[in-house]
């Protein structure tokens, strides 16, 4: 049995995140036999979690959601997670006395426990309130029947309800106005662009200093667009000071700063300032999965040798969802940027010698375990590579965002 890790971000109503979950997807009859296999497929995550990270996690003040089943808790490596860092999701029954006990066990323990509330599901009241958070799937409740379920737990103020497989920006917003006090879905890692603006001025000084660089342009050129933006020096600076060793002083000279760090190195750092440049709630949500994207394949891409270019592997999960964050469409950021064609494939369409990469970074923050598998062979990665990279990404991008 293998299992790949997944993850999707947890937000809340402002897009501040609240954590991650991190899962297991596979598919299996619904029947008792098929508990094995959600039984090993989840010890080997946690597994991996454990081997991989001991117990600091390094996600700071961040909760990491793991799916469990009620035989997994009987095991005394649960008590190897770090309580203050996780949320233990109860995916399956039976909700019997044991399964109460040993919660209540854990509970004492200072572990935290996530329920799925599903129709026609009867929770013992017992386990009710062992609970924190409530997870909704959205695709398992009608609007009307939702807000049945829902208002009455909500009324209690015992848990934080969560909305899962939010996949519209409707059913966000109707989730908000029922009370919802997190979210997650594929539409926060690819919301609808509603309509389409132009750039602002920033972000096309930026798009102007990376096609410079990509063309290999004069320091002179590149320095004129630097000087055209009065936090860009200093922030080029602060990046070139810290990076730099053996550097008798700091360096405050734009064309000594352009040739200590060299272009593909500042081409990187541009990259970056694109993603973060916009101030505004939503779109620093989505810029902390793009770096996670981005980190993400630019391990897998390490992980199986892939030493040449592995600064595209990083720039096209980077650049994943610009479009989203400019409030443009790919096609016509694309033809601004003009990246190297091979950038262009992957982004556009998905195609290309990239494109697979990128696919399997968004297989994984949509479950799509089957996909996984099958990208995971064509890419010659195993499942270690591939968990021990997300997790990884996941610990870089909580640094990098502190």
């Amino acid at each position: 049995m293998q299992a790949f890790i997944g993850r999707q971000p947890i937000l809340d109503s402002k897009n501040q995140e609240l954590g991650y979950e991190l899962f297991y997807r596979h598919e299996y009859a619904a029947d008792k036999a098929s508990m094995d296999d959600s039984f090993m497929a989840s010890l080997q995550v946690i597994t991996n979690l454990i081997t991989r990270m001991g117990t600091t996690w390094l996600l700071g003040d961040k909760i990491a959601i793991i799916n469990v089943t009620p035989a997994l808790l009987q095991y005394e490596f649960i008590n190897l997670l770090p309580p203050e860092n996780v949320v233990l999701e109860l995916v399956s029954g039976p909700y019997d006395e044991d399964l109460i006990k040993v919660c209540s066990q854990l509970r004492s323990q200072n572990y935290t426990f996530a329920l799925n509330i599903e129709p026609g599901v009867t929770i013992p009241e017992p386990l009710m309130k062992l609970a924190s958070y409530l997870y909704f799937d959205l695709s398992m409740f009608h609007p009307a029947a939702l807000q049945s379920a829902m208002a009455p737990l909500k009324q209690r103020n015992q848990w934080k309800l969560i909305a899962k497989c939010v996949e519209r920006s409707t059913q966000f917003s109707i989730c908000k106005e029922m009370g919802f006090h997190y979210f997650q879905g594929y539409y926060f890692s690819r919301p609808e662009t509603i309509s389409v603006k132009t750039i602002d001025p920033a972000h096309e000084q930026l798009i102007q200093l990376l096609n410079l660089l990509r063309i290999n342009a004069d320091c002179t050129e590149i320095e004129k667009i630097i000087k055209q933006d009065v936090v860009l020096p200093a922030k080029l600076f602060q990046y070139v000071n810290s990076v730099s060793s053996g550097v008798n002083r700091p360096i405050y000279s734009i064309n000594q700063a352009l040739m200590l760090v060299g272009y593909r190195q500042l081409y990187r750092w541009v990259c970056l300032q694109m993603i973060s440049a916009t101030g505004n709630e939503v779109s620093n949500a989505l810029a902390s999965i793009s770096l996670c994207r981005a980190r993400f394949i630019e391990n897998i891409g390490k992980a199986s040798g892939k030493t040449c270019d592995i600064d595209y592997f990083f720039i096209i999960g980077l650049f994943s969802l610009l479009d989203i964050i400019l409030g443009t469409n790919m096609p016509e950021l694309l033809a601004r940027l003009s990246p190297p064609d091979d950038i262009r494939q992957a982004l556009e369409d998905g195609t290309g010698p990239y494109g697979p990469w990128l696919e399997m970074a968004l297989a994984c923050e949509v479950k799509n375990q089957p996909r996984i598998f099958e990208l995971a062979s064509e890419l010659e990665l195993t499942v270690e590579m591939v968990n021990q990279a997300h997790i990884e990404a996941i610990c870089w991008t909580e640094q990098i965002k502190r």
